[in-house]
């Protein structure tokens, strides 16, 4: 057996390529949309979808719905510069695929006390009106001020941070006391905004983004930070560098994307599939597994073990040539043993599929040594890697894999949980008390049609 690496976090009764793909939602999972509305406001349409913004709290908010609000209500909050080549940041295909976006103008207060007053203020704002309890900071130049200082302050509400050029450390901008280009008029609002008698007290502040870490990194923040490497006005040495470097070495999640020669504009990239999908993992898929219901076992449970039969339909269109077209559907005509089971029919080129299987949030498998289910396919002449991947009760990711083809016969196999291992650092234990998802998993490097079915999946 081998580790099995990371795979996409799925809900319960929806994996993430079908319910991202704004198909079809598993029968249970929450779709309706939230009644959403201020005093005051005034609507119109951004990107495509309609936007409320009205005063709140002595300042004016946004809040972009999108057309098919994704279970759980997940949102992405840009801090500052909006409508700064949003196209690039992604943003938009997030509103797309179901993800609220938030705004507040905070104006040039660049993350101070007072601004982090406003921002506590719209967050119950917004989870009172039914968005996510967790959703996804968004810090552009500037905007990493207010992102990083907030979420240091709460790092139970939020899942994510997208640094885009982001200031990390204003002793670099605009303090400009490195390499930097710096703003004197900005480093003077700076100090009087946070209070600071004189400038040997402002560059004495041990409160900066890049000071400030440990609490993100015990909650597990994930962070992903987009970067030219010739930036001259926020230099990533003296920002993003050194927040990768503490970052990783307190045990965080850290991704750079790197424009070789780009400087501090333009912002986001050319295509922003990676910052989507880094959101989609990290941020939007957790919200959806804490949202949806479990699904009850269809099996008559042993004593010694808890059986758990999938009873969903699911389509997952492909939205790129290396993912796959799945349905998860009923098996009434190959059930093993009288319960209803899983097909999964994976057709597609090179790349991974995903089958969910439901029934399982907050299952309680402590003291539990295996897993094991009954499994065939139509075509067991198909070489590729399968495998299984468990989110456990702290929303960490284990997984396992088998190698070579299946067999047209039920054959049951079971996998131990001593041999799962984490996906990314690989030093955390699997927390069986209280899972949040299972998922098989397929992987192939040529192009591949098969159906498999799964049954009776038993945990002793």
């Amino acid at each position: 057996m081998k580790h099995f690496g990371a795979a996409l976090l799925l809900c319960c009764g929806c994996t993430l390529g079908s319910a991202f793909g704004g198909e079809q939602f598993a029968p249970g999972a929450e779709k309706k949309p939230l009644a959403l509305a201020w005093p005051g406001e005034k609507n119109d349409l951004w990107h495509g979808c309609r936007r409320h913004v009205f005063p709140f709290d002595g300042t004016t908010c946004w809040v972009v719905e999108p057309k098919q609000p994704l279970p759980g209500n997940p949102w992405t909050w840009c801090m500052e510069f909006p409508d700064a080549f949003t196209d690039r940041t992604g943003v938009p295909k997030l509103l797309e695929k179901g993800v609220y976006h938030l705004y507040m103008d905070l104006g040039n207060s660049f993350g101070s006390p007072p601004a982090l007053k406003h921002i506590d203020n719209f967050y119950v704002e917004i989870v009172s009106k039914g968005l996510a309890a967790k959703g996804t900071l968004i810090g552009i130049s500037r905007g990493g001020l207010y992102a990083y200082n907030w979420a240091a302050l709460h790092p139970d509400k939020v899942l994510c941070i997208y640094g885009d050029a982001p200031v990390c450390d204003f002793k670099s901008w605009p303090g400009g006391k490195g390499k930097g280009k710096g703003s004197p008029g900005d480093w003077a609002s700076l100090m009087k905004l946070y209070g600071f008698k004189n400038e040997a007290e402002a560059l004495a502040y041990p409160g900066n983004p890049v000071d400030s870490l440990a609490p993100l990194a015990r909650a597990r923040v994930e962070l992903i930070h987009v970067v030219g490497d010739a930036d001259d006005v926020v230099p990533p040495a003296e920002n993003t560098e050194l927040i990768e470097q503490r970052y990783t070495k307190l045990g965080g999640g850290m991704k750079v994307v790197h424009k070789p020669g780009g400087g501090h504009h333009p912002h986001g990239l050319d295509d922003p599939t990676p910052i989507v999908d880094f959101i989609l993992y990290h941020a939007v898929g957790k919200v959806m597994a804490a949202a949806a219901p479990a699904i009850a076992a269809a099996a008559v449970t042993p004593a010694n073990s808890t059986v758990v039969d999938s009873c969903d339909t699911l389509t997952w269109t492909a939205t790129k040539p290396n993912k796959l077209g799945l349905t998860l559907a009923l098996d009434t005509a190959n059930q093993h043993s009288g319960a209803a089971c899983m097909t999964a029919t994976f057709t597609g080129t090179p790349g991974e599929g995903y089958a969910f299987i439901s029934g399982l949030a907050g299952k309680d498998w402590k003291g539990k040594t295996s897993i094991s289910f009954w499994y065939k396919t139509n075509n067991p002449t198909v070489a590729m890697n399968k495998g299984l991947t468990i989110i456990d009760h702290n929303g960490h990711y284990f997984g396992l894999q088998m190698t070579g083809t299946g067999t047209k016969d039920w054959t049951q196999l079971t996998f131990k949980f001593s041999d799962f291992v984490e996906s990314g650092n690989g030093k955390d234990t699997l927390d069986l008390g209280g899972i949040q998802a299972l998922q098989y998993v397929e992987t192939s490097n040529s192009a591949w049609t098969e159906q498999v079915w799964i049954d009776e999946i038993t945990v002793q």
